[in-house]
């Protein structure tokens, strides 16, 4: 049985619990009651109205013994408050570096940018995301001044990815004007990403 983290909408603690991927994507939060919601972890991802969900049993963390109705035991871990009013917008990136992007930045540093705009969307966990990161730093560092590239955590700021119909990552989308030119899904080496990116920009 997978496990599944969450966030509390109420009080921004994240626990996990312990559900069949059947079960409704909520769970009380052990620490105000409010309604949690299931956030993206490292399974099978599909995205599913508001949210992603695992498509597999593979669990962020061990097993554990389910406690009743599917919930986590009493010794479910329970992260500490986070307070998401006091997020402070993307430093700027040292020159020829990648920008990171939230939700809430998105528009200005995407789509109202004067220069195309390279999105990375990535998670920590994802292995193929690790393997490409490198070449995404390279073709910033390489296209400075004609092109920016930013990269966009979709466990930290599920809305824009969820916008833009992203199901599996590493997706890069290649942004010009504010709007989508280019969508490349998964690892590619770098040779074919310059191939898309040059064709998209000559246009």
């Amino acid at each position: 049985m997978p496990t599944y983290g969450y966030r509390c909408q109420n009080c921004s603690v994240e626990f996990e619990v312990w559900q069949k991927l059947t079960d409704a994507p909520a769970a009380p939060c052990p620490a105000c009651g409010g309604a949690g919601r299931r956030l993206i972890f490292p399974a099978g991802i599909v995205f599913k109205g508001s949210g992603f969900y695992a498509t597999d049993n593979r669990a962020r963390s061990g097993g554990g013994e389910t406690g009743k109705d599917g919930a986590a035991p009493a010794s479910a871990k329970t992260d500490k408050k986070t307070d998401t009013k006091s997020e402070s917008p993307s430093k700027p990136a040292p020159s020829g570096s990648p920008v990171t992007v939230t939700d809430t930045t998105f528009k200005e540093e995407v789509l109202d940018s004067n220069l195309p705009v390279l999105v990375d969307f990535w998670a920590s966990w994802c292995s193929p995301c690790k393997m490409i990161a490198p070449i995404v730093e390279a073709l910033a560092s390489e296209y400075d001044g004609q092109l920016k590239v930013a990269k966009v955590d979709v466990d930290a700021n599920p809305i824009t990815p969820g916008m833009f119909g992203i199901m599996s990552i590493p997706t890069l989308m290649l942004f010009r004007g504010g709007k989508a030119e280019e969508r490349i899904v998964g690892y590619q080496p770098k040779q074919s990403l310059e191939a898309k990116l040059q064709a998209v920009l000559a246009a």
